[in-house]
């Protein structure tokens, strides 16, 4: 096995994931994993792409039951909660980590700085970057991965002054190393660092550099560096027709290999090139970060109001049935055929309706719908699938051309026809437990509170009063401090 382990390492690092997940899939399908090496593959498995496995081979040892249960490690505990992270399930993630004491094993550090980064939050990963670069132990090559990590976050947050020494520094150390596919990917970085301050030059000329670092890479690697060429020749004549045949050449292709954040993107530079405030509505109200949505706002000089309804159009054409998301109705139907607002059909369509660029993995519904509880690759699956059958008899029996479409485990609307779906400016959607975060700032306006307080306050189990924090959590209702059982949430206060 260790063999095993050292060749899939090496395969990850030099950017051949293909295959290392190749033999992954292997080594699972055989079952009867040891103990002592599920966390090791579980490492392994994320870093290739495939954290599903991880999930499938920790979950036993994390979330056993019974008297017979021997307690995780915390190294099994972190590599469950990063699989978590990488499949939908952040919240999970962040909550193990949470308990897991950064001094003892430093990894844990370089793992809190994915859940931000994977809201677009990359301010927020730069303090865990931090602090994983400054403890001692760890490898010259995770020291590597982790200020490759740092870099980027530092050049997505504008700030040069710390990220072009540390790029400089990178180049120096993947080139003396001859660490090709590191390499390519800090050329990307500095690439990018160059255009977004518009010296185009400078930044042709290291695209150029990570396009020959990574050609033999190839895949979405390879994608990131056409893309950011197609953006260097849009941006500096927007007007240019080639400049947005190359753009809409990159979106395309994008498209067909499925790396939605890339075709997310195309769309947010062609609407800031060009001003459409069609195409920006449709990519900030098709957009569920709000990080996202901020940075789409400070763009444009004055900032971006989004209009207080937008219609999104699914499938070709103009047109067709209109479904209102806030009302759960097909305009112009009977009252009968509208989905209660709130419960889980309607949840599961706000969810779906969220997001116009990503399909949801199972996991991330999972979250949704059952906030609160634990990811089970066993049975959650079966749950979601569930939910998503009732909703599409309800999309038939309204008259709705949308279809529900799944791959490989995640789940997109899609339509047969024309239709439109109304969706509200705001995004704020009623959920069911709305009143009971209501009843609970009525109680509670001020101070620090725990799960047991909420559950008392609302009479209701811990659990359900769990779930209920979930959500005001994820409107932005509440903040969460501290961690394990020293958690406590506060309301957050109204900017004045």
């Amino acid at each position: 096995m260790t063999a095993n382990v050292q060749s899939i390492d090496g395969l990850i690092r030099a950017g051949r994931a293909a295959e290392a997940r190749v033999r992954l899939e292997a080594i699972a399908a055989k079952g009867r994993i040891a103990r002592s090496q599920a966390a090791l593959l579980a490492w392994l498995a994320w870093r290739a792409g495939v954290p599903g496995i991880g999930v499938r081979l920790l979950h036993r040892l994390v979330r056993a039951e019974g008297r017979a249960r021997a307690a995780p490690s915390d190294r099994a505990l972190a590599e469950y909660a990063v699989c978590l992270m990488k499949i939908g399930a952040v919240d999970e993630g962040e909550r193990l980590l949470s308990g897991l004491d950064p001094r003892e094993l430093p990894v844990v550090w370089l793992y809190r700085a994915f859940a931000p980064v994977l809201r677009w939050d990359y301010a927020a990963s730069i303090p865990p970057l931090r602090s994983y670069l400054a403890a001692p132990g760890i490898t010259a090559y995770d020291r590597l991965v982790a200020s490759v990590n740092l870099a980027a976050a530092l050049v997505v947050e504008r700030d040069f002054v710390r990220a072009d020494p540390l790029l400089r520094e990178l180049l120096h150390r993947t080139r003396l190393r001859r660490y090709d596919f590191a390499r390519g990917r800090v050329a990307e970085i500095v690439a990018e660092s160059f255009l977004v301050r518009g010296k185009w030059k400078q930044g042709e000329a290291f695209l150029r550099e990570a396009e020959r670092d990574l050609a033999a890479v190839g895949g979405i690697d390879l994608l990131a560096t056409r893309k950011f060429q197609a953006f260097a020749g849009f941006l500096q004549d927007p007007s240019s027709t080639e400049g947005l045949i190359a753009l809409h050449a990159v979106r395309a292709e994008a498209l067909a290999c499925g790396h939605w954040e890339t075709v997310r993107d195309c769309d947010r530079t062609e609407g800031l090139g060009r001003k459409d405030p069609q195409l920006m509505a449709h990519v900030y109200l098709g957009t569920p970060f709000e990080i996202f949505r901020h940075r789409l706002r400070e763009a444009l000089p004055g900032g971006y109001q989004p209009p207080s309804r937008y219609v999104w159009r699914v499938g070709s054409g103009e047109g067709g049935p209109a479904l209102d998301l806030a009302r759960g109705v097909v305009v112009g139907r009977r009252a009968g055929v509208a989905v209660a607002v709130g419960k889980a059909m309607h949840r599961l369509l706000a969810v779906l309706c969220s997001d116009y660029y990503r399909p949801f993995p199972t996991a991330a519904i999972h979250a949704r719908l059952f906030p609160g509880e634990y990811y089970n690759p066993a049975s959650s699956p079966g749950r979601v699938r569930q939910a998503v059958r009732r909703l599409r008899r309800w999309l038939e029996a309204a008259g709705m051309p949308l279809r529900i479409e799944e791959a490989a485990g995640a789940y997109r609307l899609t339509a047969t026809a024309s239709c439109e779906i109304v969706v509200p400016g705001d995004r704020k959607l009623t959920h069911r437990l709305q009143p009971y975060v209501d009843k609970l700032r009525a109680a509670q306006p001020e101070g620090r509170f725990s799960v047991q307080d909420a559950s008392r306050i609302l009479g209701v189990s811990d659990r359900s009063a769990l779930r209920t924090l979930e959500v005001g959590l994820r409107d932005g209702a509440l903040d969460r401090v501290g961690k394990g059982s020293l958690t406590r949430y506060e309301f957050r206060k109204k900017a004045a």
